[in-house]
Formats: C-alpha cells, sequence, structure tokens
C-alpha cells in the first residue's frame, strides 16, 4: 500500500502526516464540545471540522519547505479556536488556568489565521504595512484581553469564579468600558483583513494570483462574517441574530484551512509538468511557437526565450535584437544542451520561483527540442534576415547619399555661385575707385544682395542638416514636432509622451511622424492627422492616423520603405493599414 496519495507524475501530494493530524485534532476537539454534543450537535460537527482542517492544513504546510513555518501558525490556529469554544463548558470543568486561556487565547486563531493566509505562499511578510497591521492585531488581541482580565473577575466573564485569573484592579465599571474598546478595535482590525488581502490580489499577476485567489476568498468570509458576529456581541444583540452571524463564523472559519488544501493541492500538482507538457514542447518548429507554448504552461506572459548566438555573450529572443542580461531584474534560468552547456535562457516573473521543479523541467525540455532543430532553423533564418536587412540598409544609405549630392549640387552650390557673383560685383565698383552716390547706392544694393544669398544658403544648409538629427530632439520628442510642425496648414493632434528613450530610438520616431504627417499633407488630403506616442521600460510606440483616402502603398525606395528598414534595424516592427477611403494608420513598435 502506498503511503501517500500521489500525482501522475509521481510527486508526494498527501502524506500520512496531515491525516494523522487531523485525527488527533478531530478527537481533541470532539472531547472539547463533550458537554454540548447533546444540545448542539450540527454546531459541534462544524467546530470538530474546523479544528481538524486546520491542524490538517498545518501539517500540510509543513510537508513544503517553502512553507514550514506557515504549517506551525496553522497548528496553533487549531489550538486557538479549539479554546475558544471552552466558554460553553459547564462551570465544574472551568477549572485552573482553563478559563484564562480560552479568555486570552480565544481570537488567537483570527491573528495566527490571517497571518498565515496573508503570508501564504511566501515563507515571511514582505511588505512594511503588512507587518504593521499583524504586529497591531496580536498587540490589540492578546494584549488587550489580558488588560481586561487584569481589572475584573472571572465570574463578570461568564466564568468560573475559583478559575485562575490574574486580576489586578476589580472594577466592574472600568473593566466594561476596556472590554467594548477592546472588543470594537478588533471589530474595525478583523474587517480590515480582507481589505489586506483584496490588495495583494489586486497588485499581483500569473502565479502569484492564482495562489492568492482561495486565501483571498477565505479572508473575505472570516473578515466579512466574523466581523459581523464581533459587532453583534459588543452591541449586546440578543436571539436569533447573533446565534445566526456565530454559525455564519463557523463556516467562515472552516472555508480558510479548506482553501490552504485547495492551493496546496494545486501547487503540488503543477509542480511538475506531464506528458501532454513534453509533447507540445515538441511539436514547436519554431522559436516563437516554443515560447508561446511555455508561457501557457508556466503561466507567465512576460516569459522570453532567448538563444545563444555565435557570440558566448550575445542572446537572441525570439523576435527583436540581441539582448544585454546584464541590468535584467528577472529571473534567468538556463536552458542546457546535450552536453550540459547554455544555448539559451528563460527570463521569467521571478514569482515563478514558487515553482522551480517546474521551471528547470521545462527547460530541460525546452533544451532538448531546440537540440533537435528548431535552433539551427532559428538562427539561420536570424542570419538571413540580418543579411537581407544590412544590404537593404546600406542601399538605402547610397540613395541618400545621393539625394543629398543632388541636394548640395542644386540647392546650397547654386546659392553659394550667386554669392560669389554678388561678391565679384562689389570687387569691380570697388576698383572703380568712384566715390559717387550712384555707385554707392549700387555698392549698397550689392553688399545687401550678398548678405540675402547667403542667408538663404545658411537656411539651406541647416534645414539639410535637420534631415540628419535635429538638433531640438535634444530636447526631446515632444518639442522637436511641436516645432517641426508650428505652422502646418492642417489640424493636428499631438498626444506625445514625455518620457525618454534612446536617441537612436527618438530619431526614428521623429522622422516616422514627419514623413507620416508629410505625406498626409501632400498625398492623401487629409483634413485630420492624430500622432501619439507611448514610451515603457520594453517598448516606444509611435501611432499616426489620419483621415486621408487611404489606399497607400509601400513602393520600393520611398520613405516609408526605408523608415520599415530603419524600425527593423533596431529589432522593431513598421505596420501600415491603408484601405480606400478610411484614411491611413501607421505604428512603430521599437523594443
Amino acid at each position: 500500500m502506498a503511503d501517500s496519495f500521489t500525482t501522475l507524475t509521481g510527486g508526494r501530494v498527501i502524506g500520512w502526516g496531515p491525516v494523522s493530524a487531523t485525527i488527533v485534532a478531530g478527537t481533541f476537539a470532539a472531547l472539547s464540545w463533550l458537554p454540548k454534543w447533546d444540545d448542539e450537535f450540527l454546531l459541534g460537527v462544524l467546530y470538530v471540522l474546523v479544528v481538524a482542517s486546520f491542524a490538517a492544513t498545518g501539517a500540510f504546510l509543513l510537508t513544503d519547505g517553502r512553507t514550514g513555518r506557515l504549517g506551525w501558525g496553522m497548528i496553533a490556529a487549531a489550538f486557538c479556536y479549539a479554546v475558544s469554544w471552552w466558554w460553553i463548558w459547564p462551570q465544574h470543568w472551568q477549572v485552573g488556568p482553563a478559563p484564562l486561556i480560552s479568555f486570552v487565547l480565544g481570537y488567537g486563531w483570527f491573528v495566527v489565521g490571517g497571518l498565515a493566509l496573508v503570508r501564504y505562499p511566501e515563507p515571511a511578510l514582505r511588505r512594511r504595512h503588512e507587518q504593521v497591521y499583524f504586529g497591531a492585531l496580536a498587540i490589540w488581541v492578546i494584549g488587550g484581553k489580558l488588560v481586561v482580565a487584569a481589572v475584573s473577575l472571572p465570574e463578570w466573564k461568564r466564568w468560573n469564579a475559583d478559575a485562575w485569573w490574574p486580576t489586578l484592579v476589580a472594577d466592574r465599571r472600568l473593566s466594561e468600558t476596556v472590554s467594548s474598546v477592546v472588543g470594537l478595535g478588533i471589530t474595525v482590525l478583523a474587517l480590515f483583513l480582507p481589505v489586506l488581502l483584496l490588495y495583494r490580489v489586486r497588485h499581483s499577476r500569473g502565479v502569484e494570483r492564482s495562489d492568492l485567489l482561495p486565501a483571498t476568498a477565505a479572508a473575505v468570509s472570516i473578515g466579512v462574517f466574523g466581523g459581523l458576529y464581533l459587532v453583534a456581541v459588543n452591541l449586546h444583540v440578543t436571539g436569533g441574530v447573533t446565534d445566526s452571524l456565530r454559525d455564519l463564523s463557523v463556516l467562515a472559519a472552516l472555508v480558510a484551512p479548506i482553501a490552504f488544501i485547495v492551493s496546496l493541492v494545486q501547487r503540488r500538482i503543477r509542480r511538475g509538468l506531464g506528458a501532454d507538457d513534453f509533447r507540445l514542447l515538441s511539436r514547436c518548429d519554431t522559436i516563437e511557437q516554443m515560447q508561446s507554448a511555455l508561457r501557457r504552461l508556466l503561466d507567465d506572459q512576460s516569459l522570453i526565450l532567448a538563444v545563444r548566438s555565435a557570440s558566448p555573450a550575445s542572446l537572441l529572443p525570439a523576435s527583436g535584437p540581441s539582448m544585454d542580461l546584464s541590468e535584467d531584474t528577472r529571473w534567468q534560468v538556463d536552458v542546457p544542451g546535450r552536453n550540459g552547456r547554455p544555448i539559451g535562457v528563460l527570463l521569467l516573473d521571478p514569482t515563478l520561483r514558487r515553482r522551480e521543479n517546474a521551471v528547470r523541467t521545462a527547460a530541460v525540455a525546452c533544451g532538448i527540442a531546440l537540440n533537435d532543430g528548431v535552433l539551427q532553423h532559428f538562427l539561420t533564418d536570424q542570419l538571413e534576415q540580418s543579411q537581407t536587412s544590412r544590404r537593404r540598409l546600406t542601399h538605402d544609405s547610397l540613395k541618400e547619399l545621393q539625394r543629398i549630392g543632388h541636394e548640395l549640387h542644386d540647392g546650397v552650390n547654386a546659392t553659394l555661385q550667386a554669392v560669389q557673383a554678388h561678391l565679384a560685383r562689389i570687387r569691380i565698383i570697388l576698383r572703380r575707385h568712384e566715390t559717387g552716390p550712384d555707385q554707392t547706392a549700387e555698392l549698397d544694393d550689392a553688399v545687401n544682395w550678398a548678405q540675402a544669398t547667403a542667408q538663404v544658403a545658411i537656411d539651406e544648409l541647416r534645414d539639410l542638416s535637420r534631415g540628419f538629427h535635429p538638433e531640438v530632439l535634444e530636447e526631446g520628442l515632444r518639442p522637436a514636432l511641436r516645432r517641426k510642425f508650428d505652422r502646418i496648414p492642417l489640424p493636428l493632434t499631438l498626444d506625445i509622451d514625455e518620457r525618454r528613450t534612446r536617441p537612436e530610438v527618438e530619431l526614428i520616431m521623429y522622422l516616422l511622424v514627419s514623413e507620416a504627417v508629410n505625406n498626409a499633407l501632400k498625398h492623401a488630403h487629409a483634413t485630420r492627422v492624430t500622432v501619439t506616442t507611448t514610451i515603457t521600460d520594453r517598448v516606444s510606440q509611435v501611432r499616426v492616423a489620419d483621415d486621408g483616402r487611404g489606399g497607400v502603398e509601400v513602393q520600393p525606395g520611398s520613405g516609408l520603405a526605408a523608415l520599415r528598414e530603419r524600425v527593423r534595424s533596431l529589432g522593431g516592427e513598421l505596420t501600415i493599414t491603408s484601405e480606400a477611403g478610411t484614411g491611413t494608420v501607421i505604428e512603430g513598435r521599437i523594443p
């Protein structure tokens, strides 16, 4: 007979430790309820189930190396919950320290249980506000109960008058006041627990969120029903309402350990990869397919698979330029080849460390698939694309140099020749050595023409240099575009992200917007253009939309074709959507 329940992959899910803990805790709870079995049978069954399930969950968590300390917390919660009901005992049972233990530690199950819910599946509280909350909760619950005990007598709290009790000052009015304040504080803190967990869920994703959902559901039920029950008790509400809220709070308490068990079993089951997962990876023919499969298997949509190229320090992702991992904060897991040496790397969400076995197994399976030919095909495609892109860039660069040469010859050169002619005219006039008013006016006119023509040449040179790299880009993309299109005869909306990115990316975005707006102005007969840019840590995006006649086709050698190659040279992609009669949308995305 097997000593545990196992998954299909052979990993142990449930051992005999949780079973033993369930039996021991259940027996203890059943004996504690002995005076009430005849009167409150169904409530007693729920009470036993809560205590036993808390203890079983604690034993379950102790088998997990990462969450072991949470297990002791759940076992402590089982004990505190068990003693919290000792007030049902008859007077002759209420002897020794039992009443004081029940009175002080009765709400302790909420403290340690809530702590386990918020910590799970991390081994410790990571956030400062969580640490402050549970510190305040523990002090208020345990310390507050001790203060109440110090100013009261046991019979005032419905305990045996002969029980051990740490009375320092027996003052009934003071006791009632302190009891009300402590009860109100516990109620407020109890209602705050669901808010704490909902905040964590909101700021989590992927595996972390799926791990938190069961605990959050339990915390919400405990916080709501437990808080309402405490409100009824502190307001001294009697009768069916309080009893119903008490029963609901017991059911809510039962949800917590069940949620833990469900979540932990799910984690154990998905800790490894099954046969279907291996088949999914083995059927991948490209790096993109393999990356998509890994994202699905590991539930991490930000996962990146990068492979090593001929250069040991160079890593190529499924799309885009080579990567530098020196400043990447994601979890990096090597993909081993047949000889054990890394042939790639997985970049993952750090929360996936909880599933390290599954991640390592997936990396090995990925390495096998890469060695089976996917890697060779990928590197061959990358080389071909790189060579094609370089040839196009070289060709376009030569054409651009030719265009610049023609501009210089036909524009600036002719202008400077005119300046030379005017200066020659001035020299001839000076050689006449005549100072008549007619000659002076003619001399002034020649000098003015020379200055004006030289200014034209300066302006043309400035406009030409802006085609290489506008100086105004040093101030940012937003002011550069505003200055360029300040007097454009077309309604233009600029929604420009003020964050900065790399200079070469800003230049490409500037040139792309300039080309798109000029096309809309000259060819599309647009009445409105909208420019939008978005810059994040991982990607820069630009979008230019007009309401022109559409039907744009990218011709080889055109400005848009050259821009597409420039975008691709930075690992990005340029897409153009332009159906006839519906306008044109040009979008660039650069990592």
